[in-house]
């Protein structure tokens, strides 16, 4: 706004995402990685969070989100290298994000009860971080805490109901606990959003 974009060109487009780097390009390369992620296109995005990291080697977002959807896809060993080199970056990064990033480094080194606390701490913070109460949701459900799992899963439905990830989520929380009905509905949901 302040560079003289017009505020109707400004309310249509979706504001880039608040991660640190000091890189325009870098952080304009991430928001459109989390775009193609966002249409259900994985894989589409981390060639780009990989230029972005390529512009600005202290760029932890971009490390951590290269290490979730390389772990998402199987390859664990350039998640291992992706995460900990966001982990490494963590002295530098705001609370939120530095809680963002120790949950995924220790969810993907198997530290359950600690991946949990950072990312309640980023719920502390900001009580309504989609990212965080899916993943806390994700951690629940492996801890066997699936009615836990299950409300994070409808909260993460209600603040980010655009995401294709939300709804499968709960699908998979609610049959675990023999919801059939919810787990039904949360299909439906997915394939009239996704089909």
């Amino acid at each position: 706004r302040h560079l003289g974009e017009s505020l109707m060109s400004l309310s249509r487009s979706r504001p880039l995402p608040d991660v640190t780097t000091g890189s325009l390009e870098a952080l304009d390369l991430y928001a459109q990685a989390l775009e193609r992620v966002r249409r259900g296109n994985p894989d589409d995005g981390i060639p780009l969070l990989e230029r972005a990291v390529s512009v600005d080697t202290t760029f932890a977002a971009a490390y951590r989100a290269l290490a979730i959807h390389h772990a998402n896809s199987g390859r664990m060993v350039q998640a291992q290298a992706a995460i900990q080199k966001a982990y490494a970056l963590g002295d530098r990064l705001p609370d939120r994000e530095r809680y963002l990033t120790g949950g995924a480094f220790h969810s993907q080194t198997g530290n359950s009860d600690s991946a949990a606390y950072n990312y309640e701490l980023v719920l502390e913070l900001e009580p309504d971080h989609s990212a965080a109460i899916n993943n806390l949701g994700d951690l629940y459900e492996t801890m066997g805490r699936y009615e836990e799992a299950l409300e994070m899963y409808r909260r993460s439905m209600v603040i980010d109901p655009g995401s294709p990830v939300h709804p499968y989520n709960l699908m998979s929380a609610a049959r675990t606990l023999g919801m059939h009905a919810l787990a039904d509905s949360a299909l439906t949901v997915s394939q009239e959003m996704f089909p």
